[in-house]
């Protein structure tokens, strides 16, 4: 089964890896790979363990869904080497995403979002 997120065409009970930016306390941005899926109710599911990610969501809710095609850009999120180069116009948006949206956080039980 899939689902129309926006105009984007996903797959349910699929695990897609993307990045996901959330806001960090002095308003720069942590992005980390993760592996997300989605429900028949178009809901996002993700495991979350005790990092910096699962801190800002408790933190301010802001959490941003980007599918990269550029492998490089993956690799640097997952060493932490982004900087305010890779972002567009000084927003959450990688430079290279092919579809981003935002998410709001409905519940964070135990580690699953």
């Amino acid at each position: 089964m899939s689902i129309e997120i926006g105009s984007f065409n996903v797959d349910c009970d699929v695990l897609y890896e993307v990045i996901v930016t959330t806001k960090n306390s002095d308003m720069s941005y942590n992005s980390k790979p993760f592996g997300i899926s989605f429900d028949s109710d178009g809901l996002v599911h993700m495991r979350l363990f005790e990092n910096r990610t699962l801190l800002n969501i408790y933190d301010n809710g802001f959490v941003r869904i980007q599918f990269m095609g550029n492998i490089y850009t993956m690799t640097r999120a997952l060493l932490g080497m982004l900087d305010d180069t890779d972002y567009m116009n000084n927003s959450a948006t990688l430079c290279g995403a092919s579809f981003v949206f935002d998410v709001d956080v409905v519940s964070v039980d135990g580690a699953d979002i």
